[in-house]
């Protein structure tokens, strides 16, 4: 009997910013988007093979998909699921994209992007979440922008945010059960960035679902822990 369901896997990463319009920098931020989601999603998605730039990569490691692989992996998922919190800036190494490819040992290779929370002028690109996520910053105005994006790369049945939220700042020092119910924060990510995708709706952008960052999705990063069959947590 065969299966009727919708199948997909999720992406993550935020979206990419060039800082200048310099077209290094255009370069660099391209490869970052290549060595994030185009690594897993070009293969489904579009070509059946990895970005042009990262399969030049991956050929030197004897990683180059058969053409059978290529017709296998294309066209394998129905919908673009992608957790996407925030966004950040890419610009070029400084010895440019040709002088980070040229040397093996420069600390960007392969990849050869720059990458900050932090604009020229010393302005963060939105509020900062709390001191544990660091990388989580409140960039909602870009959210229409990167589901924009993602549409117009990587044609699929619709995107299903996978994952959103907020990390309220110093939460664990709360000791008040009023202040950790009160979370103005998270409150106000959460109402903006369901507007951002209203608005990427509005324009046109086939978002078929979203999912909230909660609770029991972390678990397992530092107090989750396996339990023989029939034990329970004390």
């Amino acid at each position: 009997m065969g299966l009727n369901g919708t199948i997909a896997f999720k992406n993550n990463g935020g979206y990419k910013i060039q800082l200048t319009n310099s077209s290094d920098d255009a370069l660099a931020t391209q490869r970052a988007w290549d060595f994030n989601e185009g690594w897993f999603a070009d293969p489904i998605f579009k070509t059946g093979d990895y970005p042009q730039s990262l399969s030049e990569y991956v050929s030197t490691l004897g990683l180059s998909f058969t053409d059978d692989q290529k017709t296998l992996i294309k066209g394998t998922a129905d919908i673009f699921a992608h957790d996407a919190y925030t966004s950040s800036f890419y610009w070029a190494p400084d010895a440019g994209v040709a002088g980070c490819l040229a040397n093996s040992s420069n600390p960007l290779y392969p990849g050869c992007f720059n990458t900050s929370n932090i604009n020229p002028d010393g302005w963060l690109i939105g509020a900062a979440a709390d001191r544990y996520t660091p990388w989580l910053h409140s960039a909602i105005d870009w959210v229409p922008a990167f589901l924009h994006y993602i549409q117009n790369t990587w044609p699929s049945g619709g995107i299903s945010v996978s994952e959103f939220g907020w990390a309220e700042p110093f939460e664990d020092q709360k000791a008040l059960k009023q202040d950790i119910l009160s979370d103005p924060g998270r409150t106000m990510y959460y109402r903006n960035y369901m507007e951002a995708i209203l608005i990427a709706i509005s324009e046109g952008v086939n978002v078929v679902g979203c999912l909230a960052w909660s609770i029991m999705d972390n678990l397992e990063w530092t107090d989750g822990e396996f339990l023989p069959a029939g034990e329970k947590f004390g």
